[in-house]
Protein backbone atom coordinates (compact mmCIF):
# COMPACT_ATOMS: atom_id res chain seq x y z
CA UNK A 1 0.00 0.00 0.00
CA UNK A 2 1.23 3.37 -0.83
CA UNK A 3 0.00 7.38 0.72
CA UNK A 4 0.78 10.09 -0.62
CA UNK A 5 0.59 12.04 2.49
CA UNK A 6 0.11 15.74 2.85
CA UNK A 7 -0.53 17.63 6.53
CA UNK A 8 0.30 19.88 8.92
CA UNK A 9 -0.83 17.28 11.40
CA UNK A 10 -3.44 16.86 14.00
CA UNK A 11 -4.52 13.78 16.69
CA UNK A 12 -1.09 11.83 17.65
CA UNK A 13 -3.94 9.15 18.90
CA UNK A 14 -5.82 9.48 15.49
CA UNK A 15 -2.20 9.37 13.47
CA UNK A 16 -1.10 5.96 15.65
CA UNK A 17 -4.30 4.51 15.15
CA UNK A 18 -4.24 4.91 11.82
CA UNK A 19 -0.72 3.64 11.62
CA UNK A 20 -1.21 0.64 13.80
CA UNK A 21 -4.16 -0.71 11.35
CA UNK A 22 -2.42 -0.27 8.00
CA UNK A 23 0.82 -2.19 9.55
CA UNK A 24 -1.69 -4.86 10.45
CA UNK A 25 -4.55 -5.28 7.80
CA UNK A 26 -1.76 -4.52 5.18
CA UNK A 27 1.30 -5.66 6.49
CA UNK A 28 3.00 -2.65 5.90
CA UNK A 29 3.07 0.55 3.88
CA UNK A 30 4.75 2.99 1.85
CA UNK A 31 4.95 7.00 2.58
CA UNK A 32 5.35 9.49 -0.07
CA UNK A 33 6.22 13.05 1.40
CA UNK A 34 6.12 15.35 -1.75
CA UNK A 35 5.80 18.65 0.41
CA UNK A 36 4.81 18.47 4.36
CA UNK A 37 3.68 16.19 6.30
CA UNK A 38 4.36 18.02 10.14
CA UNK A 39 3.67 16.88 13.74
CA UNK A 40 1.23 14.16 13.87
CA UNK A 41 2.03 13.06 9.68
CA UNK A 42 5.26 13.00 10.87
CA UNK A 43 3.98 10.35 13.29
CA UNK A 44 2.11 8.19 10.66
CA UNK A 45 5.42 8.11 8.36
CA UNK A 46 7.27 7.19 11.25
CA UNK A 47 5.25 3.94 10.71
CA UNK A 48 5.96 2.72 7.14
CA UNK A 49 8.13 0.52 5.83
CA UNK A 50 9.84 3.11 3.48
CA UNK A 51 9.60 7.14 3.61
CA UNK A 52 10.04 8.64 0.02
CA UNK A 53 10.86 12.53 0.79
CA UNK A 54 10.78 14.95 -2.31
CA UNK A 55 13.53 17.82 -2.70
CA UNK A 56 11.12 20.73 -0.74
CA UNK A 57 9.61 17.90 1.56
CA UNK A 58 9.84 18.23 5.20
CA UNK A 59 8.60 16.54 8.60
CA UNK A 60 8.01 18.36 11.97
CA UNK A 61 8.77 17.71 16.10
CA UNK A 62 6.23 15.98 17.66
CA UNK A 63 6.10 18.50 20.83
CA UNK A 64 2.76 17.75 21.71
CA UNK A 65 0.25 20.81 21.15
CA UNK A 66 -2.15 22.07 23.95
CA UNK A 67 -4.71 25.05 24.68
CA UNK A 68 -3.09 27.60 26.74
CA UNK A 69 -6.65 29.25 28.12
CA UNK A 70 -4.50 32.11 29.42
CA UNK A 71 -3.26 33.20 26.03
CA UNK A 72 -5.84 31.88 23.95
CA UNK A 73 -3.70 29.93 21.64
CA UNK A 74 -2.25 26.23 21.71
CA UNK A 75 1.52 25.99 23.22
CA UNK A 76 3.76 23.58 23.19
CA UNK A 77 3.84 21.02 26.07
CA UNK A 78 7.53 21.48 25.74
CA UNK A 79 7.55 25.01 26.69
CA UNK A 80 6.48 23.88 30.41
CA UNK A 81 9.20 21.37 30.82
CA UNK A 82 12.02 23.16 29.12
CA UNK A 83 11.59 25.87 31.14
CA UNK A 84 11.76 24.09 34.31
CA UNK A 85 14.84 22.80 32.65
CA UNK A 86 16.50 26.52 32.06
CA UNK A 87 15.68 27.54 35.49
CA UNK A 88 17.13 24.16 37.13
CA UNK A 89 20.33 25.05 34.79
CA UNK A 90 20.56 28.93 35.60
CA UNK A 91 20.38 28.18 39.24
CA UNK A 92 23.18 26.15 39.07
CA UNK A 93 25.11 28.78 36.79
CA UNK A 94 24.17 31.29 39.49
CA UNK A 95 25.73 29.10 42.01
CA UNK A 96 29.10 28.93 40.20
CA UNK A 97 29.64 32.33 39.15
CA UNK A 98 28.95 33.64 42.86
CA UNK A 99 31.49 31.15 44.60
CA UNK A 100 33.97 32.06 41.45
CA UNK A 101 32.88 35.93 42.59
CA UNK A 102 33.20 35.29 46.35
CA UNK A 103 35.84 33.37 46.26
CA UNK A 104 38.25 35.65 44.28
CA UNK A 105 36.82 38.51 47.00
CA UNK A 106 37.16 37.37 49.76
CA UNK A 107 39.82 34.55 49.73
CA UNK A 108 37.55 31.96 51.69
CA UNK A 109 37.55 28.33 51.44
CA UNK A 110 35.07 26.85 48.92
CA UNK A 111 33.36 24.76 51.85
CA UNK A 112 32.21 28.42 53.97
CA UNK A 113 31.43 29.96 50.48
CA UNK A 114 28.94 27.11 48.97
CA UNK A 115 26.60 27.19 51.82
CA UNK A 116 26.33 31.46 51.51
CA UNK A 117 25.97 31.19 47.78
CA UNK A 118 23.59 28.17 47.76
CA UNK A 119 20.98 30.37 50.17
CA UNK A 120 21.68 33.41 47.74
CA UNK A 121 20.75 31.76 44.77
CA UNK A 122 17.64 29.97 46.18
CA UNK A 123 16.43 33.23 47.46
CA UNK A 124 16.78 34.89 44.29
CA UNK A 125 15.26 32.03 41.99
CA UNK A 126 12.55 31.14 44.32
CA UNK A 127 9.91 33.65 43.20
CA UNK A 128 10.06 31.62 39.92
CA UNK A 129 9.78 28.40 40.53
CA UNK A 130 6.84 29.21 43.33
CA UNK A 131 4.96 30.23 39.61
CA UNK A 132 5.50 26.87 38.30
CA UNK A 133 2.00 24.41 38.98
CA UNK A 134 3.40 20.88 39.82
CA UNK A 135 0.37 19.25 38.35
CA UNK A 136 0.61 21.18 34.83
CA UNK A 137 4.31 20.31 34.86
CA UNK A 138 3.58 16.58 35.61
CA UNK A 139 0.33 16.49 32.81
CA UNK A 140 2.82 18.31 30.35
CA UNK A 141 5.61 15.61 30.73
CA UNK A 142 3.05 13.02 30.31
CA UNK A 143 2.17 14.43 27.39
CA UNK A 144 5.66 14.63 25.68
CA UNK A 145 6.11 10.82 26.53
CA UNK A 146 3.01 9.88 24.59
CA UNK A 147 4.01 11.32 21.50
CA UNK A 148 7.21 9.52 22.16
CA UNK A 149 6.02 5.89 23.09
CA UNK A 150 3.49 6.46 19.98
CA UNK A 151 6.70 7.01 18.11
CA UNK A 152 8.47 4.18 19.37
CA UNK A 153 5.73 1.53 18.98
CA UNK A 154 5.28 2.66 15.26
CA UNK A 155 9.55 2.36 14.56
CA UNK A 156 9.21 -1.10 16.55
CA UNK A 157 9.17 -3.33 13.08
CA UNK A 158 12.01 -1.55 11.60
CA UNK A 159 14.18 -0.17 14.05
CA UNK A 160 15.96 -1.40 17.05
CA UNK A 161 14.21 -0.07 20.21
CA UNK A 162 17.49 2.06 21.22
CA UNK A 163 17.59 3.39 17.81
CA UNK A 164 13.86 3.97 17.69
CA UNK A 165 13.85 5.82 21.41
CA UNK A 166 16.71 7.58 19.87
CA UNK A 167 14.74 8.96 17.18
CA UNK A 168 11.52 9.25 19.11
CA UNK A 169 13.81 11.89 21.93
CA UNK A 170 15.27 13.64 19.11
CA UNK A 171 11.60 14.51 17.65
CA UNK A 172 10.14 15.29 20.99
CA UNK A 173 12.72 17.31 22.74
CA UNK A 174 15.19 18.21 20.65
CA UNK A 175 13.74 21.23 18.57
CA UNK A 176 13.26 25.01 19.56
CA UNK A 177 10.04 25.39 17.46
CA UNK A 178 7.04 23.10 16.30
CA UNK A 179 7.37 24.42 13.22
CA UNK A 180 11.14 23.19 12.67
CA UNK A 181 11.89 21.95 9.36
CA UNK A 182 13.20 18.26 8.74
CA UNK A 183 14.10 17.77 5.53
CA UNK A 184 15.32 14.93 3.89
CA UNK A 185 18.79 14.93 5.40
CA UNK A 186 18.04 16.34 8.73
CA UNK A 187 15.57 13.30 8.77
CA UNK A 188 18.58 11.07 8.27
CA UNK A 189 20.89 12.16 10.13
CA UNK A 190 18.79 11.84 13.35
CA UNK A 191 18.14 8.69 12.38
CA UNK A 192 15.04 8.47 10.49
CA UNK A 193 15.28 5.59 7.26
CA UNK A 194 13.50 7.92 4.38
CA UNK A 195 15.33 8.11 0.90
CA UNK A 196 14.52 10.48 -2.32
CA UNK A 197 12.29 9.67 -5.07
CA UNK A 198 14.19 7.92 -8.23
CA UNK A 199 13.15 6.73 -11.67
CA UNK A 200 9.51 7.98 -12.92
CA UNK A 201 8.49 8.21 -9.42
CA UNK A 202 10.96 11.63 -9.66
CA UNK A 203 9.31 14.05 -11.30
CA UNK A 204 5.48 12.65 -10.24
CA UNK A 205 6.70 13.61 -6.79
CA UNK A 206 8.05 17.37 -8.14
CA UNK A 207 4.88 17.88 -10.05
CA UNK A 208 2.66 17.21 -6.86
CA UNK A 209 4.81 19.03 -4.39
CA UNK A 210 3.66 22.28 -6.41
CA UNK A 211 -0.31 21.03 -6.17
CA UNK A 212 -0.20 20.55 -2.46
CA UNK A 213 -2.64 23.22 -0.71
CA UNK A 214 -1.00 25.45 1.90
CA UNK A 215 -4.36 24.48 4.03
CA UNK A 216 -5.05 21.59 6.35
CA UNK A 217 -6.51 19.14 3.91
CA UNK A 218 -5.46 16.09 3.58
CA UNK A 219 -4.28 14.23 0.40
CA UNK A 220 -3.50 10.34 0.32
CA UNK A 221 -3.81 7.52 -2.20
CA UNK A 222 -4.25 4.09 -0.70
CA UNK A 223 -3.55 1.32 -3.12
CA UNK A 224 -3.56 -2.51 -2.47
CA UNK A 225 -1.63 -4.43 -5.09
CA UNK A 226 -3.61 -5.66 -8.00
CA UNK A 227 -5.61 -4.09 -10.65
CA UNK A 228 -8.81 -2.27 -9.49
CA UNK A 229 -7.96 -1.87 -5.79
CA UNK A 230 -7.03 1.90 -5.93
CA UNK A 231 -9.17 4.76 -3.46
CA UNK A 232 -8.53 7.56 -3.09
CA UNK A 233 -9.46 10.52 -0.31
Amino acid sequence: MTVVLHSPGGSARAAYRMARFLQGYCGGFVTIVPSFAKSAATLWALGSERIIMGDFAELGPLDVQVDDADREKQMSALEMVQSVERLHAEALRAIDGQMALWAQRSQKKLEFLLPLASHFVAELMAPLFEKIDAVQFTTMARQLKVGQDYAERLMAPRYTPQRAGQVASQLTEAYSDHGFIIDREEAIGIGIECEAPTGTLAPIVDVLSCMMPDDERLLGILRREGPGNETKA
